[in-house]
């Protein structure tokens, strides 16, 4: 079948919004704007700063009013994995601060690491220590700071109350997110509710989807019980110490966020999408655009397994410090930032030293491999590798230059292990510039890897899709050095990656695109890649609805269309679209292809098609039908949100028109029938080559690499004496389809 030109479909943005109250910018996100302006060194400037700065607004306004004394509210806000989501909700306080809120309380990870993490970059870009005094820090406070915590928010409503003529800051509380703590907060909270009482509060959970939610959900929703899991519990503690409050919730991964029982108090109303800078680069780019340049496919061989750990190094490990190495050497001469290497080993944590001995162990031995002048070897395989960086990183210094200087970069370099057994010093990446970082969980989530260039990753495969997104430690603002960057993977890994950068692209459209941002009625509804087993994990799923339909590649047919009261809206909505394609692209007769497909009927009823160059024309076709069952609901949603990817590399879909719609010979068959029988076989069935055939049969009219619609026009009798044209859509969905789908229904 021919094809068309590629036509790319542009991706809506979030509809406007109908907030309750307009927050403004003030002096204090104004301060903010500049600090970071003048402190950046990660491409910051005022336009990115002020688009940060115009969504956080966005997201204010629809927190409770703060001249509303009793209300409490639950949002959520998704960003990219390393996309700027801190910033994103350091830039929300500051706006909150200038707009009545008189605190602010930051769960900030459940580890110490990511807590301290988090705290330094609040420390940072709020000037938590300033001396302009524009906030008061508490971390984790507990009974000996309440008469101080009273003393601050009296003053903070003195002065709002127009009664003090010095400005009070606004309060800032930081709480790792451990039960314990959580519920310690709570309780010094509760013993201040009546002051608190008209202190309009935002409570910002970051990595929302982990560890704050009820893990009992499913049990719940099976059993018909109440129960809480403990940190789940703890957070409503906490919300209910505070009368006037918006729960603020922050993550990359919203699938376990939006799948929670309606009716629980965490299900967020409302969504906003953040973006990405320009800078960014995200799933994208390397799994997409620069994929065969950038991602580097492990051998099965060096697949981790804790239990039968090899004596030596693999080969791959070397290579990625080869690279790595190369990198910090390029960078001591050009005397740029940090650069680190990422080892994700397992997630348990005996490999976690071996694969740091192996480091060490290379790290010594080289720079006395690299000054023996009869040694070549080494140093071919560090050309092999410089050649291959020479091609993705521009202004490479020359290897001879950076083989110089390369035994002293050996020595540079600062390991660590990162995991729960380690010694818990904590990275202090102004102390160096060269790190090499070998862990597992603990460098799954939320945590930041300064400069990473070299990730290094042989675990085993992730079940859940939200789980192997977090561990992309790899994304980031990494244009200006993305050259350097290699990721080593697992084959079964690089083909998760890759297929959810669709399945993520799809959710993050999709929830743009909700009205107004409301979640209370939107019908839940993601893509799946076939390679993963779930969505997120299981236990926290408390929708009743909720199943994965998988969308195969082959044929699948519409199947309730000739419902008596749907025939002639749907007879018409179809007519309707095969005369708007017919005048834009022109219906065309199909004609012996020789390899493919053999129509040599007589003309009046030979097929036709069209060659559609728009996915909006045939999903305005699949949106307008009425259905009456939930199972071809189903196919036209799942089908609607893969149409782009259905498009194929040519950027078109097939529409064969099946006898040119032309009922001539058929005598009537029962709907029940056409069902289970759509399509035309071979005539003759006894031909034995192409040339004997007449007819090759419906099954054989589809394009291989795309999507190919085929609409027949059926005599149905069902209906008492009388015969009823149906017009029927039938699907060949190409090898590309990299998903299945799941669906709520409603």
């Amino acid at each position: 079948m021919p094809t068309g030109p590629e036509m790319r479909i542009s991706l809506a943005g979030n509809s406007p919004t109908a907030a309750g109250w307009s927050p403004k910018r003030g002096p204090v996100i104004d301060l903010f704007v500049n600090d970071k302006i003048s402190s950046s060194n990660g491409g910051l400037n005022r336009e990115s700063l002020n688009r940060v700065v115009d969504e956080s607004l966005d997201i204010l306004a629809h927190c409770v009013d703060p001249s509303i004394e009793e209300a409490n509210h639950a949002v959520l806000v998704v960003g990219n994995v390393q996309s700027g989501k801190t910033l994103s909700f350091t830039a929300l306080s500051a706006l909150a601060s200038d707009n009545g809120y008189g605190l602010v309380i930051v769960l900030a990870g459940s580890t110490k690491d990511l807590e301290a993490q988090s705290e330094a970059r609040l420390a940072n870009d709020l000037g938590i220590n300033s001396f302009l005094r524009n906030w008061t820090h508490f971390p984790h406070p507990c009974s000996d700071d309440l008469a101080e915590l009273r003393t601050k928010i009296e003053n903070w409503k003195r002065h709002r109350n127009g009664d003090s003529i010095l400005k009070q800051p606004s309060l800032i509380i930081t709480v790792i997110k451990n039960h314990k703590r959580i519920v310690d907060t709570a309780e010094v909270l509760g013993k201040l509710r009546s002051v608190l009482k008209n202190v309009p509060t935002l409570i910002i959970d970051d990595e929302s989807d982990q560890a704050s939610l009820n893990t009992k959900a499913r049990q719940n929703l099976l059993t018909g019980k109440t129960e809480k899991s403990t940190t789940y519990d703890s957070i409503l503690e906490l919300r209910n110490a505070i009368a006037s409050h918006t729960y603020v919730q922050y993550t990359a991964t919203p699938q376990a966020n939006l799948l929670l029982t309606v009716g629980d108090v965490l299900d967020p109303s409302y969504v906003k999408v953040i973006s990405a800078g320009d800078a960014y680069t995200g799933g994208e780019y390397f799994f997409r655009d620069r994929l065969k340049e950038l991602v580097i496919e492990l051998p099965s061989a060096d697949l981790c397994d804790p239990k039968s750990m090899p004596l030596d190094a693999p080969d791959s490990l070397a290579q990625a410090l080869r690279f790595f190495l190369l990198g910090v050497a390029a960078t001591v001469l050009s005397k740029d930032a940090h650069r680190s290497m990422m080892i994700q080993a397992s997630q348990d944590t005996d490999p976690h030293r071996t694969y740091g001995r192996w480091v060490e162990g290379m790290l010594s031995v080289w720079p006395l491999l690299l000054q023996d002048q009869h040694e070549n070897e080494l140093r071919d395989d560090f050309l092999v590798s410089y050649n291959s960086l020479k091609e993705t990183h521009n202004g490479l210094p020359e290897f001879r230059v950076l083989m110089e200087v390369m035994p002293e970069v050996c020595r540079e370099i600062q390991i660590r292990v990162v995991n729960s057994k380690a010694d818990g010093r904590k990275i202090d990446w102004d102390s160096h510039p060269y790190w090499i970082l070998v862990g597992g969980m603990k460098l799954d989530r939320g945590f930041t890897v300064e400069g990473l260039t070299v990730t290094y990753m042989p675990r085993r495969l992730a079940d859940n899709a939200d789980t192997i997104q977090q561990r992309a430690r790899f994304f980031g603002y990494r244009e200006a050095y993305a050259g350097l960057c290699r990721i080593f993977l697992l084959k079964d890994s690089i083909r998760a990656f890759t297929d959810y950068v669709d399945d993520e692209i799809q959710l993050r459209n999709d929830l743009m695109e909700v009205p107004n941002g409301s979640l209370k009625e939107w019908k839940r509804k993601f893509l799946l890649s076939k390679s993963l087993k779930s969505l997120t994990r299981s236990n926290i799923v408390g929708r009743k609805s909720v199943s994965r339909i998988s969308l195969d590649a082959g044929w699948i047919s519409l199947k309730y269309l000739d419902t008596p009261s749907n025939i002639a809206s749907n007879n018409a909505t179809i007519l309707d679209f095969v005369d708007k394609a017919s005048a834009h692209f022109g219906p065309r007769e199909i004609m012996h292809d020789g390899e493919v497909y053999v129509d040599r009927r007589r003309i009046e009823i030979r097929n036709t098609y069209l060659t559609v160059h728009d996915a909006e024309i045939v999903r305005s076709l699949l949106l307008d039908l009425s259905l009456s069952e939930i199972i071809d609901r189903t196919l036209v949603t799942a089908l609607c949100m893969q149409l782009d990817v259905l498009m194929g590399s040519a950027g078109v879909i097939d529409i064969v028109m099946m006898n040119n719609l032309n009922t001539k010979g058929q005598k009537g068959r029962t709907g029940q029938n056409v069902r289970t029988n759509m399509f035309i076989g071979r005539n003759p069935q006894t031909a034995s080559s192409i040339e004997e055939l007449n007819y090759s049969g419906d099954r054989t009219f589809f394009a291989s690499d795309r999507l190919t619609i085929q609409v027949r026009n059926q005599l149905i009798k069902d209906f008492g004496d009388s015969t009823n044209a149906v017009y029927w859509l039938s699907f060949h969905l190409p090898d590309s389809v990299l998903s299945d789908f799941i669906v709520e229904s409603l």
